[in-house]
């Protein structure tokens, strides 16, 4: 690693927090008193709370919001893209980043995604060109940041879905020590161009963390007459790897700053 991006890795290792799940199951609520029979009706059960549909203004598409998880607010997004770009600078990546929505469970515990608006495709790949090329892409993506910004990441694994025409890959990123991020990218595919859910947690708590995530990067939907069509044509000369590299970044993000600490600190100095 070149002096100065070494300098640059201690900085902001120093503002790492610890990164853990702190979500603890609710109390358990005790049962009503019985209503004596010449009293007043009991009042109606609370309803359960509604997913949250969010979109970015002028988008192409929506994704649902589960009780328990929220958008990040515009001021927050910007903090993360603004520290994602000066990373991109470490990393090689040479295209301005713009993750257009971060979403967050309402009670910081490292988990956290972001949604990223590619790059356009040509017009007519075949899905199955385009999923064979992905596991290259990846490790492509992963060389150009280790080599650049020190960043190491795990091997991959995609795991295509022609139902639904997305590819789901998993792995992990870490900085030089023993601190890692899980990781899995969602990509879906649009007429305006790839479309990437990426979503990070703590590799220790990873395992219990995915199916909250996953639940919520599923929901993603592509407005009616903004699919991508796809055709015959072979993906094997496209380039993937800047789109990689921006999604390994997003996790250096977490990695370093313990994101959900480093928001609301940076929100309450601002």
């Amino acid at each position: 690693m070149k002096p100065s991006h070494t300098r640059f890795m201690v900085f902001l290792a120093a503002l790492m927090p610890a990164c853990t799940l702190l979500a603890q199951p609710a109390p358990a609520q005790s049962p009503a008193p019985a209503s004596p029979a010449s009293g007043p009706a009991a009042p109606p059960a609370p309803s359960q709370p509604s997913p949250t549909l969010a979109r970015v203004p002028g988008s192409y598409w929506s994704i649902m919001l589960p009780p328990g998880w929220e958008e990040g607010s515009p001021e927050e997004l910007d903090l993360v893209n603004e520290a994602a770009n000066d990373l991109a600078k470490q990393s090689g990546v040479e295209q301005h980043i713009g993750f257009k929505m971060l979403i967050l469970p309402e009670h910081r515990d490292g988990r956290y995604l972001l949604v990223q608006e590619g790059t356009t495709l040509p017009p007519g790949l075949s899905f199955e060109s385009i999923s064979k090329s992905f596991d290259k892409a990846f490790d492509a993506g992963a060389k150009r940041v280790k080599k650049d910004a020190g960043i190491s990441v795990g091997a991959s694994k995609s795991e295509p879905d022609a139902v639904h025409q997305r590819i789901l890959t998993r792995s992990h990123v870490a900085l030089g020590g023993p601190d890692t991020l899980g990781h899995f990218t969602l990509t879906s595919f649009a007429r305006e161009g790839v479309l990437s859910v990426h979503a990070y947690a703590p590799a220790k708590t990873y395992a219990q963390a995915e199916p909250s995530m996953l639940e919520v990067a599923n929901s993603i939907a592509i407005d009616a007459g903004h699919e991508y069509a796809f055709g015959t044509r072979s993906a094997s000369g496209f380039d993937w790897s800047q789109m990689v590299s921006k999604g390994l970044i997003g996790g250096l993000i977490g990695l370093v700053f313990g994101l959900g600490a480093w928001l609301k600190r940076r929100m309450s100095n601002s």
